[in-house]
């Protein structure tokens, strides 16, 4: 084979290499379509660039090649080949990287966006092409859970910002957020139902932790749009708690807050250090009810207290238990695939 004619296979090969990128992002979201599209156009432009310069300096370019790797046997051939290669992809990145912005301009251009409801109710990792790789497909799922839980995180700031603060502003984007948690909860739990099928003993029980720290997070997210109701509802009925309502509320939100970062931290990082200090906390979050609903009983029986506002304040004080529970949970279900094995409501 002709050196001449082994570069041209070579150029022909990196555009035929772009065919699988862009099968493979049939069917998946914008970005990853605009992904493949670039690098479709990237081996495009690089192969018109080097047919030009071959075509028109074809004997300095094959003298280059035969004068690095010198002799006629086929290693030499191969070498050259590889050389060619080698430059090809160097020598088109370094004259496309200026026009990065553009390149991504061009393919969003040509893929647009879809409509943001649709755009929202995607999975962001999983799709069912990962059925047939389960090991792959849990280590997606497992991401797709991580960006969960940091969505329900989200939603709990922002549902403590609307009850201090009556601040409605960001109702829209907790129910944009809780719209992703519900849509992530249905697909994932049908995702993992399918996967089941396909993996060993050791991967079901991941599986069966799996399922139970989904439905864990869509409770919490429940209970932070509970929390931004009431919030709402209190400022349109012009009810405020009393100061020393609101402290004790506070002094909840922080226990929640510390039990937040530590449930995250052992279920992204599998970090078992901390689980006995979680366990110490929701322990001191019931004992908490207890004394803050007795203590709103004694404030209401000597009329320190606004009685319009006794629903509202045990309605949050049962729901930051109760979403205490569920981070125990959360935190646990690296140790134990049911958590702690409380009967939450």
């Amino acid at each position: 084979l002709l050196l001449d004619l082994a570069l041209f296979i070579v150029l022909g090969a990196n555009i035929g290499t772009c065919v699988t990128a862009l099968l493979a992002s049939v069917g998946a979201n914008a970005n990853s379509k605009r992904v493949a599209l670039i690098h479709f156009t990237f081996n495009v432009i690089g192969t018109i660039l080097f047919t030009a310069i071959i075509w028109i300096f074809r004997e300095p370019v094959i003298d280059f090649l035969i004068s690095c790797f010198p002799g006629d046997d086929q290693m030499s051939l191969q070498m050259r080949v590889s050389l060619f290669h080698v430059i090809f992809n160097v020598t088109t990145t370094v004259v496309l990287l200026p026009f990065v912005k553009q390149l991504v301009k061009y393919s969003c251009l040509v893929i647009k966006d879809k409509k943001e409801t649709e755009e929202e109710l995607s999975l962001k990792y999983v799709d069912d092409r990962l059925l047939s790789m389960p090991p792959v497909a849990l280590m997606q799922v497992k991401k797709e859970m991580d960006y969960m839980l940091g969505l329900v995180e989200e939603n709990i700031g922002l549902a403590f910002v609307s009850m201090e603060k009556g601040i409605s502003d960001n109702g829209e984007r907790l129910r944009k957020n809780e719209e992703i948690i519900d849509f992530t909860n249905s697909a994932l739990t049908k995702f993992l139902i399918k996967l089941t099928s396909s993996v060993d003993q050791s991967d079901e029980r991941i599986i069966g932790s799996y399922f139970h720290v989904i439905n864990d997070l869509e409770r919490i997210g429940d209970h932070a749009e509970n929390f931004h109701e009431i919030g709402i509802e209190m400022r349109n009925k012009k009810i405020d708690f009393s100061d020393k309502a609101c402290e004790e509320i506070a002094a909840m939100r922080e226990k929640i807050l510390k039990m937040f970062a530590i449930s995250k931290d052992a279920f992204e990082n599998l970090n078992k250090d901390q689980l006995s200090t979680l366990t110490d906390i929701e322990e001191s979050v019931d004992d908490m009810k207890k004394a803050l609903i007795a203590s709103h009983f004694a404030r209401l029986a000597e009329g320190k207290c606004n009685v319009a506002g006794s629903p509202y304040y045990s309605s949050v004080v049962l729901g930051l238990e109760r979403v205490a529970d569920h981070l125990v949970n959360v935190g646990y279900s690296i140790v134990n695939p049911v958590g702690s094995q409380k009967d939450n409501n």
